[in-house]
C-alpha cells in the first residue's frame, strides 16, 4: 500500500509544471517508465538467487534513470525510496546501505544536472544566495530521508520476523504440548491396563488355584474346602475392589499401611493357597513415597503370580534392602525356568520392567531351564526419601 502510494504521487509530479527544470520533457514515456517499474514490484524474486536479486535492482534502477531523464532531469526521490524499500526485502543490511549509497548519489547526480540546465539568470540568482550551502542543505536532506527510510524499513521487517518466529514458536509449542498430551494418555493407559493386570490378574490366578483345591476336597474334605471356597470368595471381592479403585481413582489402595507390612499379607495369602514356601527379609529404614510403595509392591505381586502359574517352584526367597546409594529387591525360585531370550512378549515381564523404569530403575532377570529364576529390581535412593 505504502509503495503504490508513493508511485502515485511521482506519476502526478511527472504531469504537473516544473519550472525548474530546463531538460526536454517527455512525460508519457517517463510515465511508461514508471509503470513499468511498479510492474516489477508485483513479484519480487525474494527466494531466487543473489545475481537474479541483484540484476532485478539494476533494472529497476535503470527504470528510474530513464523516468528522471524523460522527465526533464525531475529528480524522483519517491521511486529512490520505493527501490529502497525493495531492497530491505531482497537483501541483508550490507546490500541495503549499498543501494542508499548509490541511491544517494544519483540524487546528488540528479541535482547537480538539474542546477547545471537552468538559466543563467536562474543559476546567478541561487549562486549568489549561496550555492555551495543549499547543495549540502540538499545533500542532508537526502541523506536524512534516506537514513530514515532504512532505519525505518529493518524495524518493521525486524518486527515482522519476530511476529513471524513468534508464531511458529506458538504452534510448535501446540504441536509439542499435543505430542505430550498424546504420550501422557499413552502412559497412563499403559499404567491403568499395568495396575489392572497386577491386581486382577494376581486375585484371579489365586481364585483359580483355590478353586481346583476346592474340586479335588470337596468330596474327602468338605469342611476344608469350603474353607477355600470363602478365601477364594474373599479374593473375588479384593479384585473387584481393586479393579473399582484403579478406574476410580487410578491410584493403588495400599499406601494406608507399610511396604513391609503389605508384603507380609502378599506372602501370607500366596503361602495359604498353594502351599509355597516363601522367605521374605525386609531391611527398609524409613517410609517410601506412595509411588515407590506401589511399584515395588507390584513388582513383588507380578513376580509371585508368575511363579504360581508358570514356575513349578516350592521355595521363594525375597530380599529388599538399602544398599549404598539404592534400594535392591532379589527374588528367587527354584523352579523350572525358563530360556529369557525366548520370552520377551509376556505382558508380565514387561510390566515389571516399566514400573522399575518409570521410578528411574531398571529391571533384570536371570533364568535358565530347569535353573530357577533370579529376579532384581534396582532403585536410585534419591528417589525414595519422602
Amino acid at each position: 500500500m505504502l509503495e503504490r502510494g508513493l508511485l502515485g504521487l511521482a506519476v502526478i509530479g511527472t504531469v504537473l509544471p516544473a519550472p525548474f527544470y530546463q531538460g526536454q520533457r517527455y512525460p508519457g514515456l517517463a510515465i511508461l517508465m514508471m509503470l513499468l517499474f511498479a510492474a516489477l514490484g508485483l513479484r519480487l524474486p525474494l527466494d531466487q538467487s543473489r545475481r537474479v536479486r541483484v540484476g532485478f535492482t539494476l533494472i529497476s534502477l535503470g527504470l528510474i534513470l530513464l523516468a528522471t531523464v524523460s522527465a526533464g532531469n525531475r529528480n524522483f526521490i519517491l521511486l529512490h525510496v520505493v527501490l529502497l524499500l525493495r531492497g530491505g526485502l531482497l537483501f541483508r543490511w550490507p546490500g541495503q546501505v549499498a543501494i542508499a549509497t548509490l541511491t544517494f548519489t544519483l540524487l546528488l547526480a540528479a541535482l547537480y544536472r538539474q542546477l547545471t540546465t537552468l538559466p543563467m539568470g536562474q543559476f546567478t540568482a541561487i549562486n549568489q544566495m549561496g550555492l555551495g550551502p543549499l547543495l549540502v542543505l540538499v545533500a542532508l536532506v537526502y541523506f536524512l530521508c534516506l537514513s530514515f527510510v532504512l532505519i525505518m524499513m529493518n524495524a518493521l521487517l525486524a518486527e515482522r520476523r519476530s511476529r513471524d518466529q513468534l508464531a511458529l514458536a506458538h504452534q510448535q509449542l501446540q504441536d509439542y504440548a499435543l505430542r505430550i498430551e498424546d504420550q501422557a494418555m499413552l502412559e497412563e493407559r499403559n499404567r491403568i491396563a499395568r495396575d489392572i493386570h497386577d491386581s486382577l490378574g494376581h486375585a484371579l490366578t489365586g481364585m483359580n488355584l483355590q478353586m481346583e483345591a476346592v474340586l479335588k476336597l470337596w468330596d474327602p474334605d468338605p469342611t476344608q474346602a469350603k474353607a477355600l471356597l470363602q478365601e477364594a470368595k474373599q479374593l473375588g471381592s479384593t479384585a473387584l475392589q481393586e479393579v473399582r479403585q484403579s478406574v476410580a481413582t487410578l491410584r493403588s489402595p495400599m499406601v494406608s499401611h507399610s511396604l513391609e507390612t503389605d508384603i507380609h499379607h502378599l506372602v501370607s495369602g500366596i503361602q495359604r493357597r498353594t502351599g509355597l514356601t516363601i522367605t521374605a527379609h525386609h531391611q527398609l529404614q524409613h517410609p517410601l513415597p506412595p509411588e515407590v510403595h506401589t511399584g515395588l509392591y507390584r513388582i513383588i505381586q507380578e513376580a509371585l503370580t508368575n511363579i504360581c502359574k508358570h514356575a513349578a517352584a516350592t521355595q521363594v526367597t525375597l530380599h529388599l534392602r538399602i544398599q549404598t546409594d539404592q534400594i535392591v529387591l532379589d527374588l528367587q525360585d527354584d523352579g523350572q525356568g525358563f530360556d529369557v531370550t525366548q520370552n520377551t512378549t509376556g505382558f508380565g515381564l514387561q510390566s515389571m520392567r516399566e514400573r522399575a523404569q518409570s521410578l528411574g530403575g531398571i529391571a533384570q532377570i536371570q533364568s535358565q531351564p530347569g535353573a530357577g529364576c533370579h529376579l532384581q529390581v534396582t532403585l536410585p535412593l534419591p528417589l525414595l526419601t519422602p
